[in-house]
């Protein structure tokens, strides 16, 4: 038969599939108002969810197995295996008395797991078996078809769950520790039964669980809803873990990472309900405080939308990347780049998700007095509501109305008033984390750094007309100056460089060194001279407190932070928020979208333009007032922010030999930023030295150094 319908009569879904005949002429007619695929395709398992009036239908449709047959041979056993991603969905079946509860990897055929249980008089129920794909344990997915089973259960008015924990003997309680988790007991007074399996000893324990009316369930998942395996990542590479006794903490990179593993269940939302209703209204309003709600290229999307014609998953309506995540030459374009759309499937949308650890089984939760907890409580609410921020980035948002997030001070995951941008990575195995500030700033950047642009402001700049400063001077200036990459710390950006110098100096690093670790963020002087000089002319009052310099005018943003590339040739499809590389105007120009763009081969990176930054600006100006210090030192600071380079190994085909070699003085700054960001970020962390403490030690070094006391900026 070309079509096959298999109905369930208590949720009312249907679940369609069709078969294409090898011998059919034409494919068959639309179906709901839903056009078949052409011949070489074949049909997924599609889900058609509500009321029969409701209509609407979800298709997945990918290629045939032969047609790409020649491309995963290409690839490789190692490269498939790291493009392999997992994204789960399941189905509920009732067939006469017996539910079962099936998981499928939409990526390989049959399924992943399932659960059977069998409908009993008195309202009972008993779990016959519960199955995991051998490549599929230890991830958390049994914990949840056994969640969903018992949400299954309960609304079919069961109250009481039996089932019989069958392990091994000579490692007991193992799997009853496990059903404990999930509220079942040991049936008191009951057999346990040993049997001998072959040359295994197993024992089987009688457990039970009741099911109160009204009794508060798991996040319901739906066909319509997908899981994925992540690990939640902050910026600086760790991950969220979840400790024995259900406390959150960080685990660094490289360390341990059973523990850092979550069940992302993306919750897809049911047409008129009152989360759909709400959601509407809060995207909106994320949508015009998204990055000064301007129309740069990336449109704002109705997340809470049901329908829709892009061939995307969405979650929030921000696209979750495809299967296989793209390769290293092609980055996946979210807006539908046409030479991917064989590689990417059509999903229902996705409003609200939840996080369960897959090692302690728990929900991640939210307080109705602002924090979190993995404890199940009356009080905590386990599911997000997604806003979409742009076409990759979401917020997550708490039904009391605040967001998740990491804090920069102390580095716990924490719910705030202000939103963060969370990201779902290439390859699906990361949900990252960006605070909302620095994605912002980095928007920006993308947008405004062209050619046209670094070559005006080298002219405007390299005049060294805003005036003639010291090095104190300019650091004293920095003291009163909050840097945005530094939020939550409660220091200056003059303290930070303190900060770093006295790193430097307390690990025996050479006096250059800790001069460049001193002075490496000076060039922001370059966008507060400026603001000063318009201050004291106009003799205007000031917005913020007389002690504080803030830049807030598009024209100096450049001075911010942010990732740094290399104009004129084409952006890295490694570089941080690379979803973003589509705003910049000089993707309109082909010349400039090669690796080489306008430059020679291995011209080397001190030959090219890098975007103008206030590293960059600093450089110039130590040359200009003729600096001794030496190249590694200059090498430092330029491409302090290039870690698309030395990080991440872009513009191979630019650098030369001399480039490699600066590679190890670059990181060696960076590492002594990152402690400094460590130190500060303490709760118990000592007093920063002033500048008239640590002044008399640096100031011989200056001299030797930079013999100009006044600098012409």
């Amino acid at each position: 038969e070309p079509v096959r319908t298999l109905v369930s009569p208590s949720a009312k879904r249907c679940f369609l599939s069709w078969y294409p005949s090898a011998a059919a002429a034409a494919p068959p007619p639309s179906l709901a108002g839903v056009t078949a695929p052409p011949p070489d395709t074949v049909m997924a398992s599609a889900a058609w969810g509500g009321e029969a009036s409701s209509g609407g239908m979800a298709v997945g449709c990918k290629r045939r197995a032969s047609s790409c047959a020649s491309t995963q041979a290409e690839a490789g056993p190692e490269r498939q295996r790291a493009r392999r991603v997992d994204m789960f969905r399941v189905e509920v079946r009732r067939v006469g008395s017996e539910v079962k509860v099936v998981l499928f990897d939409e990526s390989r055929r049959g399924s992943a797991g399932k659960i059977i249980c069998s409908l009993r008089p008195h309202e009972t129920a008993h779990v016959d078996s519960i199955s995991v794909r051998a490549a599929d344990r230890g991830r958390g997915l049994g914990r949840l078809l056994l969640q969903q089973a018992l949400s299954e259960l309960g609304e079919l008015g069961v109250s009481q769950v039996t089932l019989e924990a069958e392990e091994d003997a000579q490692r007991p309680n193992r799997l009853v520790a496990f059903y404990n988790k999930e509220g079942f007991v040991q049936i008191p007074q009951a057999t346990v039964q040993h049997l001998h399996v072959g040359d295994s000893y197993l024992r089987k324990v009688p457990m039970r669980t009741c099911l109160k009316v009204g009794q508060r369930l798991r996040p319901r998942l739906y066909p319509e809803d997908r899981i994925l395996t992540v690990r939640v990542v902050r910026s600086d590479g760790s991950t969220l873990a979840c400790e024995n006794d259900g406390s959150l903490c960080l685990q660094r990179p490289g360390g341990a990472t059973d523990m850092s593993e979550w069940v992302l269940n993306c919750h897809s939302c049911e047409e008129g309900s009152s989360i759909s209703s709400s959601s509407s209204s809060s995207s909106s309003s994320s949508s015009s405080s998204s990055s000064e709600g301007e129309d740069d290229g990336l449109r704002q999307t109705n997340w809470s939308d049901q329908g829709g014609s892009e061939n995307v998953m969405r979650l929030g309506g921000v696209p979750i990347p495809p299967a296989g995540g793209g390769d290293s030459s092609t980055a996946w374009d979210p807006c539908g780049d046409a030479r991917l759309d064989s590689r990417t499937h059509r999903w229902t949308h996705a409003s609200r998700m939840s996080l369960q650890s897959t090692s302690q089984g728990s929900f991640l939760s939210a307080m109705p007095t602002g924090g979190l907890t993995t404890q199940e409580e009356e009080c905590a609410w386990e599911e997000f509501e997604v806003e979409p921020l742009d076409e990759r980035a979401c917020a997550f948002r708490t039904v009391h109305g605040k967001y998740l997030g990491f804090s920069w001070a102390s580095g716990a995951l924490q719910v705030s008033d202000e939103p963060s941008a969370w990201f779902i990575s290439i390859d699906r195995r990361e949900v990252a984390w960006a605070e909302k500030a620095h994605y912002d700033q980095a928007r920006r950047m993308r947008r405004m750094q062209t050619v046209d642009f670094v070559e005006r402001q080298r002219r405007n700049h390299t005049g060294f007309q805003l005036g003639r400063l010291g090095l104190r001077e300019a650091l004293e200036l920095l003291h009163r100056f909050h840097h945005p990459s530094l939020p939550g710390l409660g220091v200056s950006y003059g303290e930070f460089l303190i900060a770093a110098a006295e790193a430097a100096r307390s690990n025996g690093h050479p006096d250059w060194m800790q001069i460049t670790a001193l002075i490496h963020g000076c060039g922001v002087v370059a966008a507060l001279l400026p603001l000063q000089k318009n201050t004291e002319c106009t003799g205007a009052t000031p917005a913020h407190p007389p002690e504080a310099i803030v830049v807030d005018d598009e024209a100096h943003t450049w001075a911010l932070g942010g990732a740094s590339w290399v104009v004129g040739c084409a952006i890295p499809d490694d570089i941080e928020h690379a979803w973003l590389n589509k705003l910049n105007p000089d993707k309109k120009n082909p010349q400039l979208c090669t690796p080489l763009g306008a430059y020679p081969a291995h011209c080397g990176l001190e030959a090219v333009q890098l975007t103008w930054s206030s590293e960059e600006y600093l450089v110039q100006v130590l040359r200009h007032n003729r600096t001794s210090l030496p190249r590694e030192a200059l090498a430092a600071i330029r491409y302090q922010s290039l870690d698309v380079w030395y990080k991440k190994g872009a513009y191979n085909d630019l650098a030369n030999d001399g480039d490699k070699d600066l590679v190890v003085w670059v990181e060696v700054l960076r590492e002594i930023t990152d402690e400094a960001r460590n130190t500060l970020r303490r709760p118990t962390k000592a007093a920063t030295p002033s500048l008239d403490e640590v002044w008399p030690h640096y100031q011989d070094a200056l001299t030797r150094y930079i013999p100009q006391q006044v600098l012409e900026w």
